[in-house]
């Protein structure tokens, strides 16, 4: 069962879209991000650090996590949210272009 949710703000237009199969777990992994240095950056946890918020669920699908990620995407499409800085569905090929072009400009710092 996958889940495709929303984070809310209140106050502000921003929302972030997003899927999971543990709705739990993932809010965890949200609140855990937020409080990371690593990601404390990114403007979605800037916002869980600053603003109320909820999470709300647009639907539950009985899926593979491939369809539930098109959902996903369809959902982003929809609301185009701008908390959202990737795709949840990209074209393979155009990631492992990205992928090599990135490690053959990185290569020397390998070796």
């Amino acid at each position: 069962m996958y889940i495709i949710y929303k984070i809310v703000f209140e106050n502000i237009p921003d929302i972030y879209i997003g899927s999971t199969n543990n709705l739990s777990r993932r809010i965890s992994q949200h609140l855990y991000n937020s409080k990371n240095d690593k990601w404390s950056h990114r403007q979605l946890y800037k916002y869980m650090n600053s603003y109320k918020y909820k999470y709300e669920i647009i639907e539950t699908q009985d899926c593979s996590k491939s369809v539930a990620l098109a959902k996903e995407q369809e959902c982003i499409n929809l609301y185009k949210p701008c908390l959202n800085k990737i795709s949840a569905v990209y074209n393979r090929d155009h990631y492992l272009q990205i992928r090599r072009e990135r490690y053959h400009k990185r290569k020397h710092l390998f070796k």
